[in-house]
């Protein structure tokens, strides 16, 4: 798409734009359902994650 977007779309047509939306909207589709599936709230998620690998390992590693 970005290497040469004046081609793609002199093949492609309106095929190519159909196409392009539909995998992006796919893509997101299935990470938002993913999302939803593990966690509602993904950014307490992306804070709660690391620290708590971390803490455990750390006690763990230690003794």
């Amino acid at each position: 798409m970005a290497v040469a977007p004046g081609k793609n779309k002199l093949k492609m047509g309106s095929a190519g734009r159909y196409y392009g939306a539909y995998l992006i909207y796919d893509v997101a589709n299935s990470c938002l359902a993913a999302l939803h599936a593990k966690m509602p709230p993904p950014v307490v998620v992306t804070r709660t994650n690391p620290p708590s690998p971390v803490h455990v390992q750390n006690p763990h590693g230690s003794p």
